[in-house]
């Protein structure tokens, strides 16, 4: 049986990107032996239909699926966690607050705020509402920290019971005006470790393929990584293939 990603992300894990809205680019990312995959709506050109056939084609080849969602809403988080993504994945999370409200959305009543719908994928389409209710309670739900604000209150939201966090290196070194190798960024990046320590939750960051799948440094706790994406890795070897 497929490990949930819960249980992948409890122990050191790499994983990547997907942007190409087709199922074989899933196929093949799960055949080369990743540990998860980020179905991206942020930054790529994904709907919640794209997403339902990518979830479907992960799960298929025992891929655990987590979706990065494009903002805080309430019903796009029920709806990819509806199609069988095992977590969220939630950008510019800057206070406890917003991660309260985010895991709302992901469980059900009377812990949560989700409607309940048991016939889709996560409940075996109304033949299983106990996998539907137990999808709800597994959900991970992982706020991205990616500003000034996210790092000062690291710990309050670490604290709500999130589980994960996420350091969102670039957009971090932008919105808060520093160079990625400034110290000052360093100081950041190593105050949101502590907190992960302090705390026990799980830390994730992304890193470029140049990078290497090794931790950056002021991330030193950095367990789950996820490596560049599916169009970045294609375009960087056929590039190879056609450098002089």
């Amino acid at each position: 049986m497929t490990m949930h990603l819960r249980e992948v992300l409890a122990s050191p894990a790499l994983g990547t990107f997907a942007k190409i809205g087709h199922p074989d680019v899933i196929e093949v990312l799960a055949i080369a032996g990743l540990d998860f995959v980020i179905i991206d709506m942020e930054h790529a050109a994904l709907g919640p239909a794209e997403v339902h056939a990518l979830v479907g084609a992960a799960l298929g080849h025992g891929l655990p699926p987590l979706v990065r969602v494009p903002d805080h809403d309430a019903v796009t988080i029920a709806r990819v966690l509806d199609s069988g993504a095992q977590g969220v994945l939630v950008p510019h999370v800057s206070t406890a607050e917003q991660a309260e409200r985010l895991l709302e959305a992901a469980r059900l009543p009377p812990t949560g705020k989700r409607g309940y719908g048991p016939t889709v994928r996560a409940g075996r389409y109304g033949s299983d509402p106990d996998a539907y209710r137990r999808s709800a309670e597994l959900a991970v739900v992982i706020p991205q920290i990616e500003d000034p604000d996210g790092v000062e209150n690291s710990a309050a939201i670490a604290a709500t019971g999130v589980g994960h966090l996420f350091v969102g290196m670039a957009d971090l070194a932008v919105t808060a005006g520093l160079g990625t190798t400034d110290a000052a960024l360093l100081e950041m990046l190593r105050h949101v470790d502590e907190v992960a320590r302090r705390h026990d939750v799980v830390l994730g960051t992304a890193v470029s393929a140049a990078h290497g799948p090794a931790a950056p440094a002021g991330l030193d706790s950095a367990s789950f990584l996820a490596v560049s994406n599916d169009a970045s890795l294609l375009l960087d070897r056929a590039r190879s293939l056609t450098a002089v």
